[in-house]
């Protein structure tokens, strides 16, 4: 094979071994060998074909640029005995690189085309009241539950888009059936557009419980997030290796909002849950253990470090006041249904099952207050615990650690709304906002969800359920009206 001194093994800086004894005749046919290799591997780490239609389709040139000489000349050079392209191979190249990329744009567009056939299936149905009746015979003759109810949703807000696909997914037949008898209606979903469907619920699922009680306002305490943040965090993880493109293209544009998000919290929610005595620090380490796997020592120092810091801050300021007067005083905002619904979702056994197999921890000699307190055995995971009375009576016993809960057992998750960091509509934080400090923004933020949280409460519950209404419900005076409305749905 002929040698360019640019193309040497020098220049190209492949190392060998070379054994004095071997022979030149050896060493020269090792060299031309690796050589060899070294240029194929270079040439053909992307294909000819698909280069050259690259670069027509990049620059805009003719099927004819492959021909010239001069180009030609310049493979040659590059690879001698190089097999050239021709205008037609050139032509089939750019029509295989276009249906490749055509269908990634497909894929990638494919469950936001189904979403939007069955919102306007929806806003069919909505759009008078003949075509209501119409699906609610559908409905009563395929013997479906008419108080299931159909919702309309919010583009911009994910869980009401979630509950739209949910119930129309209940009620997939009835739009089938109505197909068939109202040739106005062009927009039904086909067989394999509802299993996307199917397959996009049940994605979502997974999510839509648990970030409700996130973005709620009435949030019970701090110590539970920590677990369904670890549960969200690996199911992520999970999808985002999903061999199905657009769902794993979902999640990891998810995946990116939510470390955006939760990376300045993690912290603080992992200081919170080892306050709780069914979990303590095992727990994150369980928890780092399962979302990271192999990767999770750095994380899991890290916690390690920040608690034992943060109660050495706290034994040097023990001879102050810690705190205000009682957490439970602080607590007012804690809706007892959330908690009982957060509780329920941390005893999920086919999640946290093998967390209370974790072994046990020795008997050793306790240095301290938080060393007593972590060498201590466990509650039982699904034991229903009130994890302020917890603190209230052990604080006697745990002085250090009973004030650092009644800090940060307290801490409101929204002093950064969890809700935004998943909704595609603008930011919650205004022009003036935005430029004032922090510890301003905190006070602004704190204030208001603990005096006027539930009122807010009543008033956005209101307003998505103006929006999210059941447009089968037979109250519901506007639906005939609504057709020609300027609100978006």
């Amino acid at each position: 094979m002929p040698r360019r001194e640019d193309d040497t093994v020098e220049n190209l800086e492949i190392g060998l071994f070379i054994d004095d004894n071997v022979v030149n005749d050896d060493i020269e046919e090792d060299v031309d060998a690796i050589e060899e290799m070294w240029m194929l591997l270079h040439f053909h780490h992307r294909s000819q074909g698909e280069l050259v239609a690259s670069a027509i389709a990049m620059h805009n040139l003719s099927f004819q640029f492959v021909e010239y000489r001069g180009i030609r000349a310049c493979f040659e050079y590059l690879r001698p005995g190089v097999q050239q392209v021709s205008r037609n191979t050139a032509k089939a190249d750019i029509l295989k690189l276009y249906e490749s990329e055509k269908m990634k744009i497909k894929n990638a567009l494919a469950t936001s085309y189904v979403v939007e056939k069955v919102r306007d299936s929806v806003k069919y149905v909505r759009g008078s009241q003949s075509r209501k009746e119409k699906f609610l015979e559908c409905v009563k003759s395929l013997c479906l539950d008419g108080k299931q109810g159909l919702r309309q949703d919010v583009p911009t807000r994910w869980n009401s888009t979630f509950l739209m696909l949910k119930s129309a997914l209940y009620y997939k037949t009835a739009f089938e059936h109505l197909a068939m008898s109202d040739l106005s209606y062009t927009n039904c979903p086909s067989m394999c557009e509802w299993s996307k469907v199917d397959k996009l619920c049940t994605f979502l699922g997974t999510y839509y419980n648990l970030t409700c009680l996130f973005s709620g306002t009435k949030y019970p305490t701090s110590n539970l997030f920590f677990p369904l943040v670890v549960k969200i965090y690996h199911n992520l993880r999970m999808e985002c290796t999903s061999e199905d493109e657009p769902m794993r293209r979902m999640a990891t544009r998810m995946m990116g909002k939510f470390e955006k998000y939760w990376s300045n919290f993690n912290e603080t929610l992992a200081i919170a849950v080892v306050l709780d005595p069914r979990f303590k620090f095992e727990f994150v380490e369980w928890g780092y253990k399962k979302i990271y796997e192999s990767d999770a020592k750095p994380y899991i120092e890290a916690i390690r470090k920040r608690l034992f810091s943060l109660f050495d801050d706290y034994v040097q300021r023990s001879s102050s006041t810690l705190g205000s007067s009682s957490a439970a005083s602080q607590m007012n905002f804690v809706s007892q249904e959330s908690e009982r619904k957060l509780q329920a979702e941390v005893e999920d056994e086919t999640f946290y099952g093998d967390f209370d197999i974790t072994g046990e921890i020795d008997g050793e000699l306790q240095k301290s207050e938080l060393d007593a307190y972590l060498d201590e055995k466990r509650i039982k995971r699904t034991e229903k615990l009130d994890i302020l009375s917890y603190w209230a009576k052990h604080h006697p016993r745990y002085p250090i650690l009973g004030s650092i809960a009644r800090d940060f057992l307290c801490i409101p998750i929204t002093t950064v709304a969890s809700e935004s960091a998943f909704s595609c509509s603008g930011h919650i934080i205004d022009r003036f906002h935005s430029t004032i400090k922090n510890e301003n923004v905190e006070a602004l933020l704190c204030l208001r969800d603990w005096i006027y949280g539930e009122q807010d409460l009543v008033e956005a519950i209101a307003e998505f359920q103006e929006y999210t209404e059941d447009i089968l419900n037979p109250n519901d005076a506007n639906n005939s009206s609504i057709q020609g409305s300027n609100v978006v749905l």
